[in-house]
């Protein structure tokens, strides 16, 4: 999915009629845009290279306030929306089922099923953590040679992610099943109503003022 914090554009597509139009009618400025590139014949890269850290605090509610209305973006304009849909439905029967049947295995004294299906699913949970280790060693490298630290990832803080997977597919879950209902959104201070990807009506709009609360936040 394209994402407009750390994207470049080229002058003749940024300033093409259906840009503008894209930007006229939409909900967000960058998920519409592949379609845009696909058919003026362009391509578009992922560069890791202009990765930034977003160094803000979030809370769980604020998080699962905020991945919803990212999970729409999808469902209104990414063109693989559907296998998204299915992985995320497929992936989490799958993990609840294997749970409970493991749990099914301890009660009714099936020791043999019980330690295949408990060593796949360990495998599963070390597999997830070595993809998150690898992926932050990637990103660190890059902060790193532009100076940044990224120092958060200590031995202290690593076995909290054995216990964060199966929430982070729990919310995960919840927040794409949540995108499917959504008609209202209100985000920095303006209200839409959205009835279609490209009948979005503005309702309300007030000037945004942050919680000075929560000033390191913004989701």
């Amino acid at each position: 999915m394209l994402f407009r914090s750390s994207m470049a554009l080229r002058a003749d597509v940024a300033k093409s009629p259906e840009m503008l139009q894209c930007w006229r009618s939409t909900f967000t400025g960058d998920t519409p845009l592949f379609k845009i590139i696909r058919d003026r014949g362009k391509k578009y890269h992922f560069n890791p290279e202009i990765i930034l850290l977003n160094r803000e605090d979030t809370t769980l509610h604020s998080f699962c306030n905020w991945m919803p209305r990212q999970m729409l973006n999808g469902k209104l304009y990414h063109p693989l929306w559907l296998p998204v849909l299915a992985q995320a439905i497929l992936s989490t029967i799958l993990l609840v089922a294997a749970v409970s049947t493991n749990l099914a295995n301890i009660v009714t004294g099936n020791w043999l099923a019980f330690g295949i299906l408990g060593g796949s699913l360990t495998l599963f949970w070390i597999s997830i953590f070595g993809l998150f280790v690898k992926m932050n060693r990637v990103i660190g490298s890059k902060a790193l040679g532009r100076g940044d630290r990224m120092n958060w990832l200590t031995l202290s803080a690593a076995h909290k992610l054995f216990w964060v997977i199966p929430m982070v597919q729990i919310v995960y879950f919840l927040g794409v099943l949540k995108s499917l209902f959504i008609r209202n959104v209100c985000w920095r201070g303006i209200d839409y109503v959205i009835r279609g990807p490209f009948d979005i009506q503005l309702v309300e709009y007030k000037p945004f003022r942050q919680d000075p609360q929560a000033e390191n936040q913004s989701l």
